[in-house]
């Protein structure tokens, strides 16, 4: 008699809410990653495919270059071994056990249709056999014990071959019609792609039996399929926007279940399997990149494990059961556009290590002995276990501590690889060691835009251990003799040649930088620092929330009511005023205990002091014409620097650019720029808007044919990719400094202001592009002054031609503040603040849970949720066992 087992209904209910805790939100896998490819050879590391501790990739030459290489890392003995070399081309091996199967495709192979060949390679005896003859278009081997299959076109149609006891003895798996791609193998088993009833579907082949079963059998494509043994996976394309998703095999043909359902906005790529996990790639829903992405199927989770990756191509799993854990690799892009090979350990020991080392190399000439030693940092749960020391000469070392006979003068590139069974890391030093003559090198600073008669500084960073400098500063004189790091100015604007000579025992060397120091003409240059004792941030829930203490900053003010912060920081912080606003009901919340004032910001105006440029010609302005600027602001910008540097007239590159954005906003003429105002941020955010207040001579102004209408401001964004003119509005004359005071506003923040004269009925606050000639935003069309446009935060007071005490200032660091008090914590506040209050939108785990505990639509979501799954509950015990296609 059949015994039945009834739940209770509580029960399930209570199990499900449960089990819908653990899913919510998929947390990052508590694993190590780390780079296996540390080597910089100009190649593209690729395709890497993993089985238990060794890994396999190919590199490859860019473009037509011919080169294939294939490499072998062994990740318990931090071995990396060379399987071919480059001259032929070789490419995608597979690995199982002892064995690596690669394409061989010969001698600067044809891009389009090359003759190829698979090979055989045996790891420990380095035995290499050819298995196959050579086909067209032949390429993809997969391995399973001593079988390897391949994709070939040597009778017309992609059809998958599988090796024989010796080349031309190899045989189609199960020819057809169709187009057969991308092979895998385990066991008895065979899975391929094959368009033979249009569409591509996922086919399977038992080479014992010689059974062939189709695995999917729906309009939709099917392919790249994977094998661990009963289970097959697959990528299919959807229905949204053509996006792939991840398959695996069901109980027959149409019934597979989806294993990244829920995400048919997304692409998920490259599946592949081991033991019960399911890795693939799936580009993300902000940036485009791609995460990395497991799914556990013995409880259907999914875990990210490497988030926010470029150019992801491929992704490759074993897993160890004498280890019991998994190991994942695939290729991703780095910032200089070639692909490297990462390892992913579903284990997690500790931080890895980091590669560093010295050497007592004091000069000399070979032959001479180099001594080296490790300073890798490592911690006492994942330590080092291999080193690996490259010389730079062709020679190598293992110890961990070792030395080196230079036998020729020259210099060398040093690198050091350290590992374990987690992590590889490397580190290489250019000219580590010069034997004989010294190499030169240097560096300044500033080097562009400087300020004529401003002291630069240049560093000496010659190696070889030079006794001897000679400096040319391109400018008529020269420093010579023992100083290694002098300072030099220039007193006329221009670009200056600098070279340096250093020289010692044994020879001398001169490195050239042309035009490395631009000089202006006397201008300003200032910093306002918004870094401010008394200011601490918190970001709870994503938003920032000030904590402002009232007696440290004296003159403060709420204007007009609580929901705005006036204050007047310290002098030495160079700006005049800044409002922080916030729109929490009530506005900000004033704490007596603490002394201190807290609330969510919303928006934030910054106005500098006045900047008033030393040596301006008086038919400028000078000697008192200054300047000063607002921004305002989504955010406070923590630690942000504002460094305004202003100058007479325009570099040649900049009144180029000038003239360019004056053209083709539709001026008839330009008669030149007065002066150049470039504002460089850092630590700012995004975004925002500017007003800046300016002054010039009023009989220049009166100069022009259309007077103080010809008076515009001209925009260089950041990076130099667009340009705007902007209107000004005159505001008065002072006929004591006989200026005329103007304002402007730019919608798309600060930058690179030009002040200049322009002719004609053109266009303002049209963004234009200064590298194509179309343009790409028009917000307002006309002419003359900027008008009666509302200012949000109006400054609290215009220019005055009062001169500040110093004109020139330097980067300024507010002592007392920690990177502790910008932390999300109240420390170091007495009776501390309350904690800011949670938004409206859920955003964290805890936020879910509660929202699903705490709120009617969250009962009905749960409700909902567990009905759903016991009706999958019953449904899976009525069904009995998976499918197996494999019998």
């Amino acid at each position: 008699m059949k015994k039945t087992v009834t739940e209770s209904p509580l029960t399930i209910f209570f199990l499900l809410i449960l089990a819908t805790s653990f899913v919510v939100v998929p947390a990052i896998a508590n694993g190590t990653e780390t780079l296996i490819t540390t080597r910089t050879n100009g190649l593209a590391h690729e395709a890497p495919r993993i089985y238990d501790d060794q890994i396999v990739w190919g590199d490859q030459g860019l473009g037509s270059s011919g080169i294939g290489v294939i490499y072998l890392y062994n990740i318990t003995s931090g071995n990396e071994t060379e399987i071919t070399d480059n001259t032929t081309y070789a490419k995608h091996p597979g690995i199982y056990g002892n064995f690596i199967a690669y394409t061989d495709c010969g001698v600067h192979p044809s891009p389009f249709s090359p003759v190829c060949t698979i090979y055989l390679y045996d790891i420990a005896s380095a035995a290499r056999t050819r298995i196959s003859t050579g086909a067209r278009l032949l390429d993809f081997p997969a391995i399973y014990g001593n079988r390897v299959v391949w994709q070939d076109k040597r009778t017309g149609n992609f059809q998958i071959y599988i090796n024989g006891t010796s080349p031309g003895l190899e045989t189609p798996v199960n020819s057809t019609s169709g187009n057969q791609f991308f092979p895998a193998i385990y066991g008895d088993s065979v899975v391929w792609q094959d368009n033979l009833k249009g569409n591509n579907d996922i086919y399977l082949f038992n080479l014992t039996s010689s059974q062939v079963t189709q695995v999917t059998d729906n309009p939709d494509d099917h392919i790249s399929p994977g094998i661990s043994k009963n289970r097959i996976v697959w990528q299919a394309a959807g229905t949204v926007g053509g996006n792939y998703q991840i398959f695996i095999n069901g109980t027959t043909p149409g019934q597979e279940s989806n294993l990244s359902a829920g995400e048919e906005d997304l692409n998920h790529q490259y599946p592949s399997i081991s033991g019960d996990w399911v890795v693939w790639a799936q580009t993300n829903s902000t940036d485009g990149n791609n995460d990395i992405v497991v799914n556990d199927t013995s409880t259907n989770r999914q875990i990210p494990i490497a988030p926010d990756r470029a150019g992801v191509d491929a992704t490759s799993i074993s897993f160890s059961p004498a280890e019991s854990l998994y190991r994942i690799v695939w290729d991703e892009l780095d910032t200089s556009g070639y692909e490297n090979v990462y390892l992913y350990t579903n284990s997690s020991p500790g931080a890895c290590p980091v590669a560093g080392f010295t050497n007592d190399f004091a000069g000399g000439s070979a032959p001479i002995n180099v001594n080296f030693t490790d300073t890798s940092s490592q911690s006492l749960s994942n330590p080092i276990t291999h080193w690996f020391w490259d010389f730079g000469d062709g020679s190598n070392s293992t110890l961990e501590n070792t030395s080196h006979i230079y036998s020729a003068n020259g210099a060398y590139v040093v690198s050091l690889t350290v590992s374990n069974a987690y992590c590889r890391n490397a580190t290489t030093v250019s000219s580590s060691v010069v034997i004989g003559t010294p190499v030169a090198n240097f560096t300044a600073s500033p080097t562009y835009d400087v300020i004529n008669n401003t002291a630069i500084a240049f560093n000496d960073t010659s190696i070889g251990n030079p006794t001897q400098w000679n400096w040319s500063w391109g400018d008529g004189t020269w420093t010579n003799g023992t100083i290694q790091n002098p300072t030099h100015s220039y007193a006329s604007p221009g670009s200056y040649t600098v070279s340096l000579t250093v020289s010692n025992a044994y020879g001398s060397d001169t490195i050239t930088r042309t035009n490395y120091i631009t000089v202006i003409a006397a201008g300003a240059n200032a910093f306002a620092n918004a870094t401010i004792h008394g200011i601490t941030l918190q970001y709870p829930h994503g938003l920032q929330y000030l904590v402002f203490n009232y007696t440290n900053i004296a003159n403060w003010t709420f204007n007009p009511n609580t929901s705005v912060i006036d204050f007047t920081p310290p002098p030495d912080r160079e700006f005049y005023n800044i409002s922080i606003y916030t729109t929490d009901t009530g506005g900000f919340k004033v704490f007596p205990g603490n002394t201190t004032i807290a609330g969510t910001i919303s928006n934030v105006h910054l106005e500098t002091q006045d900047i008033v440029p030393n040596g301006f010609s008086v038919s400028t302005g000078g000697p008192f014409c200054s300047l000063n600027y607002s921004i305002d602001l989504p955010t406070y910008p923590l630690n942000g620097v504002l460094n305004t540097q202003v100058w007479e007239g325009a570099t040649t590159s900049d009144a180029a650019t000038f003239s360019t954005i004056a053209v083709r906003n539709k001026f008839s003429g330009m008669n030149g720029t007065a002066y150049t105002i470039k504002i460089i941020k850092t630590n700012f955010p995004a975004g925002g808007t500017a007003r800046l207040h300016l002054s010039l001579n009023a009989s220049l102004v009166a100069s022009r044919p259309l007077g103080r209408n010809e008076v515009f401001v001209e925009r260089i964004a950041d990076g130099g990719l667009y340009g705007e003119v902007l209107g000004t509005k005159y505001l008065y004359h002072n006929s004591t400094e006989n200026l005329d005071y103007f304002e402007t506003e730019s919608p798309h923040g600060s930058s690179t202001f030009g002040v200049s004269f322009l002719e004609g009925a053109g266009n303002l606050f049209q963004l234009i592009t200064l590298t194509i000639s179309s343009q790409v935003q028009q917000r307002y069309a006309g002419s003359g002054s900027l008008g009666t446009n509302p200012d949000t935060y109006a400054p609290t007071a215009v220019p005055t031609a009062a001169v500040p005490q110093a004109t020139i200032s330097s980067p300024q660091t507010e002592t007392g503040q920690t990177a502790g008090q910008n932390s999300n914590t109240n420390s170091g506040f007495p009776n501390a603040v309350p904690a800011p209050p949670a938004p409206t939108a859920v955003s964290t785990f805890v936020g879910i849970i509660g929202w699903l505990s705490d709120t009617v639509t969250g009962h009905i979501y749960l409700v909902a949720g567990a009905v759903t799954a016991a009706v999958a509950l019953l449904y899976v015990r009525q069904r009995g066992r998976r499918f197996d296609p494999l019998g």
